[in-house]
């Protein structure tokens, strides 16, 4: 057995590797490289190679694969499936929900809501919050009413009713 490689191998494969390797050229900024011979590689480091893939043509089976790999907890961005829309709502992730959106996302107030009532709420019911606060989806704070005309006649008449309840409320908390 060799004295050299009994004293350290790591330094004899390190050495063996560093003969082996072959020099190329990078094909996008033109400098030289080391690579190993069996290598296919032709650029010298992952930024040239993403720029010699600018412009080039990738099939629907690549993108929907790239697509799959990174949807819902996959994704390095995934906040849990709860987001805060632009319109000040809160929306949950529910891919199997009827009236999701084509992100597969359901306004929260409305899941809320259908989980008190114990049933989908139909296209021609709308959840108000009793209080204006789009993020307050408490269910005593939420109310389903029809659209229609007298639509802001009814938000007015459950916010009535909401005050009086709690003005009660409150009454009986302070004499007690």
């Amino acid at each position: 057995m060799c004295v050299f490689f009994w004293k350290s191998p790591s330094s004899f494969y390190k050495k063996m590797r560093k003969q082996n390797k072959v020099t190329r050229i990078c094909k996008i900024c033109r400098t030289e490289f080391k690579a190993w011979p069996s290598s296919t590689t032709k650029h010298c480091s992952i930024k040239c190679r993403n720029k010699s893939l600018i412009g080039h043509p990738v099939s629907q089976i690549t993108k929907d694969k790239i697509h799959f790999a990174q949807l819902g907890e996959k994704n390095h961005n995934w906040k849990g499936g709860r987001i805060l829309h632009k319109t000040g709502y809160y929306l949950i992730r529910q891919t199997a929900h009827p009236s999701r959106r084509k992100c597969d996302y359901v306004l929260e107030h409305r899941l809320v809501m259908e989980s008190m009532i114990g049933r989908y709420l139909r296209p021609e019911e709308v959840v108000h919050h009793l209080n204006g606060i789009k993020t307050d989806n408490r269910p005593e704070n939420l109310v389903v009413m029809p659209k229609g005309k007298h639509h802001w006649s009814l938000v007015i008449k459950a916010m009535r009713k909401r005050i009086i309840e709690l003005e009660n409320k409150i009454k009986a908390h302070h004499y007690i």
